[in-house]
């Protein structure tokens, strides 16, 4: 793995809950944004079983976060975290056994908590960023955008290679997120 890649897990969600991105589905008052299962390679998805997506529910006062089996992982009201980072990465997504390279655009979202410790929650749905931005706000939650996403994207934005390489200039969402 080159250094400008970033790995995540798909494997032991509550384990690695803290130490690595996990893909997750969001949901916000019933609306939810797939992102993970719907726009992923079916090569990825075929291997399902071996993948683990976690659900994040955004309520009007907490966070909850369940593993692949629906079971509860942990719940965080918004006093616990102290700030909110948003990003974008560029996937490269490896299909093996076939040396085929396909590239996704994933929305990333770092909660840093009260604890000392950092969630990193990632998703492939870019029309989820004005909804997190909105329960941001509204909790009252610090936004860390180095991107300017919050400015630069609504609901009917694309993102391509050249807009992007722009706006992850100079941050550390310039690195690759790496998928085998």
């Amino acid at each position: 793995m080159g250094a400008n890649m970033k790995k995540i897990v798909f494997t032991d969600l509550a384990t690695n809950l803290y130490t690595a991105p996990i893909f997750t589905t969001l949901e916000f008052n019933g609306r939810t944004f797939y992102g993970t299962n719907r726009q992923l390679p079916l090569a990825i998805l075929f291997r399902k079983n071996s993948l683990a997506f976690a659900k994040t529910q955004f309520e009007t006062t907490h966070l909850k976060l369940f593993d692949d089996r629906d079971n509860l992982m942990l719940t965080l009201s918004p006093d616990q975290i102290i700030q909110a980072c948003l990003g974008m990465y560029l996937a490269k997504i490896t299909l093996r056994p076939l040396p085929k390279l396909t590239e996704r655009f994933i929305f990333s979202l770092t909660l840093e908590l009260t604890d000392d410790r950092q969630i990193q929650l990632l998703n492939s749905e870019t029309q989820a960023i004005p909804q997190v931005i909105s329960w941001l706000t509204a909790q009252n939650i610090q936004i860390d955008d180095p991107m300017r996403l919050a400015s630069k994207l609504d609901a009917s934005t694309t993102i391509d290679f050249r807009n992007f390489t722009v706006l992850s200039n100079g941050t550390e969402f310039a690195k690759t997120l790496e998928l085998k």
